[in-house]
């Protein structure tokens, strides 16, 4: 690629940053230079207020993290729960669901029956439980009290998998397609027919 040639924003990143930020600009300059006009009695106050509260939400939009659309399985490795280590671009060839939880994440503790039993209904789907930040000792807490055998758990002490994919909420889970690229995602509990919805559609050719 030409390092000197000019990189345009894509679909996804004009309609969830830019286009926001271009929003508030022009709310905030319809502020101003309304404000350099003869001051009217009909118009309130409150007018100029609730532009700059709009203005503010528009911002604070586009400074929210967004899934990373064109990301892959990255090569990162991290500490598997029972000792092994875990390299999530090694699962490339088949399709991956990746599930971001902690156990002090209510949606995340109401999910995992959930998932553990449609691993267990597709064998052909890597299902990997990576857990946000904390200790192997809390995990293996949690995990022992679940019926059904959890595999592929792994640690991400660090939460370098949430700040890769662009997510700040938990659980979140990224469905990968057999070449590593990620299809889609969902951020907040699954429902059943919603994390089937997703499999088959990471299992797409």
């Amino acid at each position: 690629m030409n390092s000197g040639a000019l990189a345009f924003p894509d679909r996804h990143t004009l309609l969830l940053v830019v286009l926001p930020i271009v929003l508030a600009v022009a709310l905030l300059l319809s502020l101003f230079f309304e404000r350099r006009r003869p001051p009217l009695s009909s118009r309130p106050i409150a007018v100029g207020l609730y532009r700059i509260l709009g203005a503010v939400i528009l911002l604070g939009t586009a400074a929210t993290p967004r899934p990373n659309m064109s990301m892959h399985l990255p090569a990162q490795e991290f500490a598997g729960l029972n000792g092994s280590p875990i390299r999530l671009d090694s699962y490339r060839g088949k399709p991956v669901v990746i599930n971001l939880w902690a156990s002090w994440c209510a949606p995340c503790r109401r999910e995992m029956p959930l998932l553990v039993d449609e691993q267990r209904r597709h064998p052909g789907v890597i299902f990997v439980y990576v857990n946000q930040g904390e200790s192997p000792e809390k995990v293996a807490h949690f995990l022992a009290g679940l019926e059904g055998r959890v595999v592929n758990v792994a640690l991400d002490e660090r939460k370098t998998l949430m700040q890769l994919a662009g997510v700040a909420a938990l659980p979140a889970t990224l469905f990968f397609g057999s070449d590593g690229q990620l299809r889609t995602f969902h951020v907040g509990e699954l429902s059943r027919a919603a994390l089937l919805r997703y499999v088959e559609s990471a299992s797409e050719k």
